[in-house]
């Protein structure tokens, strides 16, 4: 018998780097997401997969097995997504969750208790200890985006995984992309993470800025559709993108593109996750809007030779 997992792809809101150092963050699901489909077998395990991804895969499946009490899976893993790598978009974290929810699934039916809602931390936990093999001590927001999707505000607390509260559309809008890197996420949580530890005032003070305005912009998103709530949203984008800025957390590129959206009519824009390239988006008065913004940028985009024309997306939020 096989088993079917699927991890959605996220966007970081708000709170990047700030929630690794215990502040809150804001992210949503996007349109994109990886698939694993596992059969046991009596056989070794096999990967069916593009040869570059077969190493990591592997390890990043092990990982989670064993965080299940699965010593040795075996028979046949296929893995297929839509993800960009290096995007931004979370296609790591959406592996992970893919991975994670295929061998609970194979427990589940074991056990004849298929409630995944119920074993939702101990998903969690698995998901997140495939993606130490990509970032190194993951926060667990990018596993937590692709394995419960919707808007989430997401607060860490003493133990793991961090408390997650779905939230309900403030009636915005959204355009989304992604810039190539020029440098890593990883290195670039390092670095923050460094300046924490040496007692950097100056860094503290954006964690805690950065963590306070996720908690802003989360009450927006209530179901009430405030006609001012696009606008809102727009203004903590820029507040918080003027803070990742001086961190050195943008390029030249994002910044670009930002700029573009912004003369285009946007109402404000930031960068998404580690920074030094990656995911971006920008806040819109209305679907109208965002239609012309992305309309817009893909041309720049374009213009500037980037890939996939920067992966140019809306999004209703």
């Amino acid at each position: 018998m096989a088993f079917l997992g699927r991890g959605k792809a996220k966007l970081l809101l708000f709170g990047e780097h700030a929630v690794v150092h215990g502040y809150s963050a804001l992210g949503c699901a996007l349109p994109g997401s990886v698939t694993a489909r596992w059969e046991p077998s009596d056989s070794p395990l096999e990967l069916k997969l593009p040869l570059d991804y077969e190493p990591l895969v592997r390890d990043a499946f092990l990982r989670a097995a064993a965080a299940f009490g699965i010593a040795a899976p075996t028979g046949v893993l296929e893995v297929e997504g839509d993800i960009p790598p290096g995007s931004g978009f979370g296609s790591s974290g959406a592996l992970c969750a893919a991975l994670a929810r295929v061998l609970f699934a194979s427990l589940s039916r074991a056990s004849g208790a298929a409630d995944e809602a119920r074993g939702i931390d101990e998903l969690w936990r698995a998901a997140n200890e495939a993606e130490r093999l990509f970032h190194g001590s993951p926060s667990g927001v990018d596993t937590g985006l692709a394995l419960l999707g919707g808007i989430q505000h997401i607060r860490p607390g003493v133990s793991f995984p961090p408390r997650a509260q779905s939230l309900q559309p403030a009636g915005c809008t959204l355009v989304y992309g992604a810039v190539p890197r020029l440098s890593s996420c990883a290195a670039n949580v390092a670095a923050v993470g460094a300046a924490m530890r040496a007692g950097d005032k100056r860094m503290a003070d954006a964690m805690a800025k950065l963590g306070r305005l996720a908690d802003e912009a989360a009450s927006l998103f209530d179901g009430g559709y405030n006609a001012k709530a696009p606008a809102a949203l727009g203004a903590l984008a820029d507040d918080a993108q003027n803070v990742l800025r001086s961190l050195g957390l943008s390029t030249p590129t994002l910044d670009d593109l930002l700029a573009a959206g912004m003369e285009a009519g946007a109402l404000g824009g930031k960068l998404s996750g580690g920074g030094g390239g990656g995911a971006f988006w920008l806040a819109c008065k209305n679907i109208e809007s965002a239609q012309t913004i992305a309309r817009l940028l893909k041309a720049r985009a374009k213009a500037l030779a980037l890939p996939g024309d920067a992966y140019i997306g809306r999004l209703p939020l």
